[in-house]
């Protein structure tokens, strides 16, 4: 399984790919409802502007260094609990990451229905850079992040 990027500079195009580790092939299989008897590529074509020492190193460090997300149960009533979910290495991925950075893997992790990885990037955009849930929605959903699903097998 892979995520893909296509840029487009002077008339060129230019492809970025990324393979999934395991752990990330068997979450988004499941939140996605995917069947399990394709490989399958996300590729976010219309994304015109991917820089590898921005966007591949956030890519990099998404897929490579943030295997442990730890959860926390802040609230429950009869029908339901509500959760916030951390990286186990926060501070490093504070310290890492850029905010346009973050806001990049929120779009990714949008598309991909990764909503534990995008609660803890949310929490530390609004906690620590200040950002208002509106903008990192309006950010993550934004048209340019159109994201096609292909299947080789």
């Amino acid at each position: 399984m892979e995520i893909s990027f296509v840029n487009i500079v002077d008339d060129n195009v230019l492809f970025y790919g990324y393979p999934l580790k395991s752990n990330f092939v068997l979450l988004i299989m499941e939140t996605m409802n995917l069947p399990p008897d394709a490989d399958y590529i996300f590729s976010f074509g219309r994304f015109v502007d991917f820089n590898e020492n921005i966007h591949g190193k956030a890519m990099n460090y998404l897929f490579d260094k943030t295997n442990h997300i730890k959860k926390e149960v802040v609230g429950e009533d009869d029908a339901t609990y509500h959760v916030t979910y951390k990286f186990a290495n926060r501070e490093d991925f504070v310290e890492y990451l850029s905010k346009d950075q973050m806001l990049f893997l929120c779009a990714v992790c949008h598309n991909l229905n990764l909503k534990s990885y995008l609660s803890a990037i949310i929490e530390i955009l609004m906690n620590d850079l200040k950002l208002s849930f509106d903008d990192i929605k309006t950010y993550s959903k934004d048209d340019s992040f159109t994201m096609q699903i292909f299947t080789t097998q």
